[in-house]
């Protein structure tokens, strides 16, 4: 039975990565790859796992395929987490209050604040960076800045 990343159709098969020992695959690895892709893979290793446990497969699974599932949950969860802060901002400027968004995220309202002025700062600090290299600016601008931040102040 075959082991390891090749296994699963993974991109990091092919750079080499599948090799003897375990290696920790790095998430970023999986940035390219669409999550109609990750969440298969997933579905697939983390059945496998559950049937293995179980003892309904005989082919036990190897440290490498876990370091894998690992890596493919955190990929997902980035993929599915990107842009939340934006949607934030735009609930609260639509009205929603903060006690909304901190059921809505599953945390207290604290921490749904804290969150959001830690993405505000981000995303200061990305504009301040600089452009790009292709002359394109991301982040927030220093004008629009103390309005967003005012946005974790409304009830």
């Amino acid at each position: 039975m075959m082991h390891g990343l090749a296994r699963y159709g993974s991109p990091l098969a092919a750079t080499g990565l599948d090799r003897e020992r375990p290696v920790a695959p790095n998430p970023s690895d999986l940035l390219d790859v669409p999550l109609s892709s990750l969440l298969a893979n997933e579905l697939d290793l983390s059945q496998r796992a559950h049937a293995t446990r179980a003892g309904y497969l005989p082919d036990e699974l190897v440290a490498e395929d876990f370091l894998y599932l690992l890596a493919l949950r955190t990929a997902i969860s980035r993929a599915l987490s990107w842009g939340s802060q934006a949607d934030v901002r735009e609930a609260i400027e639509g009205g929603a209050k903060w006690t909304d968004v901190a059921i809505a995220r599953g945390n207290t309202t604290a921490e749904a604040r804290a969150e959001f002025l830690h993405w505000v700062n981000a995303q200061a600090a990305l504009w301040d960076s600089g452009p790009t290299p292709t002359g394109l600016r991301f982040g927030l601008e220093p004008e629009h800045r103390r309005a967003v931040r005012a946005l974790a102040e409304r009830s």
